[in-house]
């Protein structure tokens, strides 16, 4: 997790998660590249995609 913010100060709960992710393939674990998301996240619940940047990608390894 890159950085959690809570937007309603201390009243209610209506956060802000920020995190990194390396996606892989399949069931082989070879990682495919590097994401960022930030999310916006209510009771109810609500959950809403705010941002989502592509970072890197990686080279598939040799067979």
């Amino acid at each position: 997790m890159i950085e959690t913010k809570r937007l309603n100060s201390f009243r209610g709960l209506h956060l802000e998660i920020t995190f990194e992710i390396e996606p892989d393939y399949g069931g082989h674990h070879i990682p495919v590249g590097k994401d960022r998301m930030t999310y916006q996240i209510s009771y109810g619940p609500r959950v809403k995609l705010i941002n989502h940047t592509h970072l890197k990608t990686y080279k598939y390894p040799p067979e």
